[in-house]
Protein backbone atom coordinates (compact mmCIF):
# COMPACT_ATOMS: atom_id res chain seq x y z
CA UNK A 1 0.00 0.00 0.00
CA UNK A 2 2.80 2.61 0.90
CA UNK A 3 4.09 2.14 -3.07
CA UNK A 4 0.48 3.09 -4.36
CA UNK A 5 0.44 6.00 -1.41
CA UNK A 6 4.19 6.96 -3.43
CA UNK A 7 3.04 6.27 -6.99
CA UNK A 8 0.14 8.73 -6.38
CA UNK A 9 2.03 11.14 -4.64
CA UNK A 10 4.57 11.40 -7.70
CA UNK A 11 1.49 11.51 -10.48
CA UNK A 12 0.53 14.65 -8.33
CA UNK A 13 4.13 15.65 -8.19
CA UNK A 14 4.36 15.51 -12.05
CA UNK A 15 0.73 17.38 -12.64
CA UNK A 16 1.77 19.90 -10.68
CA UNK A 17 5.52 20.75 -12.45
CA UNK A 18 3.98 20.20 -15.83
CA UNK A 19 1.48 23.00 -14.30
CA UNK A 20 4.19 25.22 -13.12
CA UNK A 21 6.24 24.85 -16.51
CA UNK A 22 3.27 26.05 -18.38
CA UNK A 23 3.19 29.14 -16.04
CA UNK A 24 7.01 29.22 -16.97
CA UNK A 25 6.09 29.00 -20.59
CA UNK A 26 5.26 33.17 -21.08
CA UNK A 27 7.08 34.27 -23.47
CA UNK A 28 8.71 37.76 -22.73
CA UNK A 29 7.15 41.10 -24.11
CA UNK A 30 9.35 41.71 -27.51
CA UNK A 31 10.56 45.06 -28.38
CA UNK A 32 8.29 47.29 -29.83
CA UNK A 33 8.23 47.69 -33.60
CA UNK A 34 8.57 51.79 -34.26
CA UNK A 35 5.46 54.06 -34.93
CA UNK A 36 2.77 54.84 -32.55
CA UNK A 37 0.51 51.77 -32.80
CA UNK A 38 2.87 49.64 -31.76
CA UNK A 39 4.12 51.52 -28.66
CA UNK A 40 5.44 49.71 -26.03
CA UNK A 41 2.20 50.43 -24.00
CA UNK A 42 0.73 48.46 -27.03
CA UNK A 43 2.89 45.42 -26.74
CA UNK A 44 2.32 45.34 -23.08
CA UNK A 45 -1.01 45.58 -23.35
CA UNK A 46 -1.00 42.48 -25.56
CA UNK A 47 1.30 40.41 -24.02
CA UNK A 48 -1.49 40.93 -20.89
CA UNK A 49 -4.43 40.34 -22.90
CA UNK A 50 -2.82 37.05 -23.86
CA UNK A 51 -0.58 35.96 -20.29
CA UNK A 52 -4.31 36.82 -18.82
CA UNK A 53 -6.27 33.76 -20.31
CA UNK A 54 -2.67 31.81 -19.85
CA UNK A 55 -3.28 32.57 -16.04
CA UNK A 56 -6.74 31.71 -16.47
CA UNK A 57 -6.21 28.28 -17.99
CA UNK A 58 -3.58 27.49 -15.16
CA UNK A 59 -5.38 28.33 -12.53
CA UNK A 60 -8.17 25.88 -13.89
CA UNK A 61 -5.21 23.00 -14.24
CA UNK A 62 -4.89 23.80 -10.51
CA UNK A 63 -8.13 23.28 -9.59
CA UNK A 64 -8.51 20.11 -11.85
CA UNK A 65 -5.04 18.61 -10.53
CA UNK A 66 -6.06 19.57 -6.86
CA UNK A 67 -9.48 17.84 -7.12
CA UNK A 68 -7.81 15.20 -8.66
CA UNK A 69 -5.40 14.85 -5.02
CA UNK A 70 -8.46 15.26 -3.05
CA UNK A 71 -10.58 12.89 -4.08
CA UNK A 72 -8.12 10.63 -4.82
CA UNK A 73 -7.31 10.86 -0.74
CA UNK A 74 -10.75 9.84 0.09
CA UNK A 75 -10.15 6.64 -2.35
CA UNK A 76 -7.15 5.83 -0.37
CA UNK A 77 -8.18 6.21 2.90
CA UNK A 78 -11.32 3.60 1.92
CA UNK A 79 -8.45 0.89 0.70
CA UNK A 80 -6.37 1.77 3.50
CA UNK A 81 -5.95 -0.22 6.91
CA UNK A 82 -2.98 1.58 8.03
CA UNK A 83 -3.82 4.48 10.20
CA UNK A 84 0.33 5.89 8.71
CA UNK A 85 -1.54 5.68 5.60
CA UNK A 86 -4.57 7.46 6.60
CA UNK A 87 -2.35 10.16 7.80
CA UNK A 88 -0.61 9.80 4.24
CA UNK A 89 -3.65 10.47 2.27
CA UNK A 90 -4.94 13.30 4.92
CA UNK A 91 -1.69 15.12 3.74
CA UNK A 92 -2.29 14.16 0.31
CA UNK A 93 -6.11 15.87 0.55
CA UNK A 94 -4.86 19.20 1.93
CA UNK A 95 -2.21 19.31 -0.79
CA UNK A 96 -4.78 19.08 -3.26
CA UNK A 97 -6.87 21.59 -0.91
CA UNK A 98 -4.11 24.30 -1.08
CA UNK A 99 -3.91 23.35 -5.33
CA UNK A 100 -7.60 23.72 -5.57
CA UNK A 101 -7.24 27.75 -3.57
CA UNK A 102 -4.04 28.50 -5.24
CA UNK A 103 -6.07 27.78 -8.72
CA UNK A 104 -9.09 29.26 -7.82
CA UNK A 105 -6.52 32.68 -6.96
CA UNK A 106 -4.58 32.16 -10.36
CA UNK A 107 -8.50 32.33 -12.05
CA UNK A 108 -9.95 35.41 -10.17
CA UNK A 109 -6.63 37.25 -8.76
CA UNK A 110 -4.17 36.90 -11.41
CA UNK A 111 -0.70 37.46 -10.82
CA UNK A 112 0.74 40.76 -9.29
CA UNK A 113 2.18 42.18 -12.73
CA UNK A 114 -1.12 41.75 -14.39
CA UNK A 115 -2.89 44.24 -10.89
CA UNK A 116 -0.21 46.35 -11.95
CA UNK A 117 -0.48 46.63 -15.01
CA UNK A 118 -4.06 46.69 -14.70
CA UNK A 119 -3.61 49.66 -12.54
CA UNK A 120 -1.86 51.71 -14.60
CA UNK A 121 -4.11 51.41 -17.57
CA UNK A 122 -6.92 52.58 -15.68
CA UNK A 123 -4.74 55.80 -14.87
CA UNK A 124 -4.61 59.38 -15.96
CA UNK A 125 -1.23 59.44 -16.50
CA UNK A 126 0.65 59.86 -20.12
CA UNK A 127 1.43 56.76 -21.91
CA UNK A 128 5.34 57.36 -22.16
CA UNK A 129 4.83 57.55 -17.95
CA UNK A 130 3.00 54.63 -17.49
CA UNK A 131 5.40 52.88 -19.91
CA UNK A 132 8.48 54.48 -17.76
CA UNK A 133 6.72 53.60 -14.20
CA UNK A 134 6.12 49.93 -15.69
CA UNK A 135 9.81 49.39 -17.08
CA UNK A 136 10.88 50.21 -13.26
CA UNK A 137 8.52 47.93 -11.95
CA UNK A 138 9.51 45.03 -13.85
CA UNK A 139 13.09 45.72 -13.79
CA UNK A 140 13.02 45.59 -9.52
CA UNK A 141 10.61 42.87 -9.69
CA UNK A 142 13.30 40.65 -11.43
CA UNK A 143 15.93 41.48 -8.89
CA UNK A 144 13.02 40.39 -6.31
CA UNK A 145 12.82 37.51 -8.23
CA UNK A 146 16.13 36.25 -7.83
CA UNK A 147 16.47 37.17 -4.43
CA UNK A 148 13.38 34.81 -3.44
CA UNK A 149 14.72 31.81 -5.72
CA UNK A 150 17.86 32.06 -4.06
CA UNK A 151 15.96 32.11 -0.68
CA UNK A 152 13.38 29.26 -1.54
CA UNK A 153 16.53 27.05 -3.41
CA UNK A 154 18.63 27.28 0.46
CA UNK A 155 15.53 26.65 2.12
CA UNK A 156 14.87 23.58 0.22
CA UNK A 157 18.25 22.36 0.18
CA UNK A 158 18.42 22.96 4.40
CA UNK A 159 14.93 20.77 4.21
CA UNK A 160 16.20 17.90 1.79
CA UNK A 161 19.32 18.26 4.36
CA UNK A 162 17.25 17.66 7.14
CA UNK A 163 15.22 14.54 5.83
CA UNK A 164 18.43 13.05 4.67
CA UNK A 165 20.26 12.71 7.50
CA UNK A 166 17.51 12.03 9.83
CA UNK A 167 16.46 8.66 7.32
CA UNK A 168 20.28 8.03 7.26
CA UNK A 169 19.71 7.33 10.95
CA UNK A 170 16.70 5.57 10.79
CA UNK A 171 16.48 1.54 10.82
CA UNK A 172 15.49 0.03 7.95
CA UNK A 173 11.12 0.58 7.32
CA UNK A 174 8.88 2.82 6.01
CA UNK A 175 9.88 5.66 8.19
CA UNK A 176 13.42 5.95 6.85
CA UNK A 177 12.37 5.08 3.52
CA UNK A 178 9.80 8.25 3.26
CA UNK A 179 12.43 10.41 5.19
CA UNK A 180 14.80 9.50 1.94
CA UNK A 181 11.55 10.00 -0.28
CA UNK A 182 10.97 13.85 1.51
CA UNK A 183 14.37 14.77 1.10
CA UNK A 184 14.63 14.00 -2.54
CA UNK A 185 11.98 15.78 -3.42
CA UNK A 186 13.23 18.94 -1.78
CA UNK A 187 16.81 18.28 -3.22
CA UNK A 188 15.14 18.33 -6.10
CA UNK A 189 12.83 21.65 -5.80
CA UNK A 190 16.01 23.20 -4.21
CA UNK A 191 17.69 22.42 -7.72
CA UNK A 192 14.92 23.91 -9.61
CA UNK A 193 15.21 27.62 -7.70
CA UNK A 194 19.15 27.32 -7.95
CA UNK A 195 19.98 27.18 -11.35
CA UNK A 196 17.95 29.83 -14.25
CA UNK A 197 16.47 27.95 -16.94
Amino acid sequence: MAIVIRLCFLVFLFVSITVQAKELALKPIPPPASGPKNSKWNQYSQYFKRSQTQERNLGWSYVVSGGIGFVGGFVGKEISKDPLEDGAYTIFQSIGIAAIGYGLYKIYIGSEEQRFFQLLEDSAISVSEKEQIFETYRSRQKELTLRENRIRALTFGLIAGLNLYTASQQGPGVVRDSLYFIGGVNLLASASYAFEF
